[in-house]
């Protein structure tokens, strides 16, 4: 015999795995988090592959405070480079407020717009854009430990950026989500 219970009250039944923030072991700090660690890659052009020599990494405490994190670029990059930034080495989730890059005399070459939108169209892997209503922030979900982002910078932006700059990232860590059985 088939029982009859509404879709409804069934989906109330489902239970599901609960996830937890908190801290990951190896590395982890006092407070049991691990730091974070930023990277940005560089390559000169379209369809060549991005590789460590060509980037420059900053660590950062894995905490609710908001910050700017500010990454050095070399001097000598060409006008038609790409440019990624990996901004998380594990999986979670954090608020961005702001990203922009800045010549070395300290003028802004590109600055996000602070539309969701842009950022979702970008070429990004293992990290979803959330928008917040009403806000210039976005809440972004990295699914891994190597979630990445190429800069959404226009064509001609970094004609003036061969003498090297900063890239800055304005934002907050929320926490590092793993399942709770873990």
């Amino acid at each position: 015999a088939v029982k009859r219970i509404p879709i409804e009250q069934e989906v109330l039944n489902v239970s599901l795995p609960s996830l937890e923030f908190r801290g990951q072991g190896h590395g982890a700090d006092l407070s049991g988090r691990r730091p974070l660690e930023l990277q940005l890659f560089w390559t000169g052009s379209l369809g060549l592959s991005f590789s460590e020599p060509d980037s420059c990494r900053v660590c950062t405490p894995a905490s609710s405070l908001r910050r700017t994190v500010s990454i050095k670029i070399p001097a000598g990059l060409s006008k038609d480079e790409q440019l990624r930034i990996d901004l998380s080495n594990q999986p979670g989730l954090a608020r961005l407020f702001g990203m922009r890059l800045l010549g070395a005399d300290g003028n802004t070459i590109w600055e996000w717009d602070g539309a969701s939108s842009s950022l979702r169209t970008a070429v990004r892997y293992d990290m979803e854009i959330l928008a917040v209503p009403d806000s210039t922030e976005v809440m972004v979900h990295f699914q891994s430990n190597d979630p990445m982002l190429i800069l959404p910078v226009s064509a001609g932006a970094l004609e003036s950026f061969d003498l090297g700059g900063v890239f800055e990232v304005d934002f907050s860590w929320i926490g590092t989500l793993v399942p709770a059985d873990w």
